[in-house]
């Protein structure tokens, strides 16, 4: 795999802190990028974990047991 980064979307700002929280408390290093959308739309903010592509499938089978799971 990659040695780049790889992003991974959550519904909302929330969700994705919340993962890079479990993802931190597991060992795996992240950072929540937040993409402002367009002024007038009413859903605010998306915001996407940055993770090293290498640690991609670990966080996804860790996200996916409990905290939501990630959309990509």
């Amino acid at each position: 795999m990659s040695d780049g980064i790889v992003e991974v979307d959550f519904r909302d700002e929330p969700s994705a802190w919340l993962a890079r929280g479990v993802l931190a408390a597991n060992g795996i290093p992240s950072q929540v990028i937040a993409i402002p959308f367009d002024a007038g739309v009413p859903w605010g903010v998306r915001a996407r974990p940055a993770l090293r592509a290498q640690d991609l499938n670990a966080a996804r089978k860790l996200l996916a047991s409990g905290c939501g799971g990630p959309s990509a």
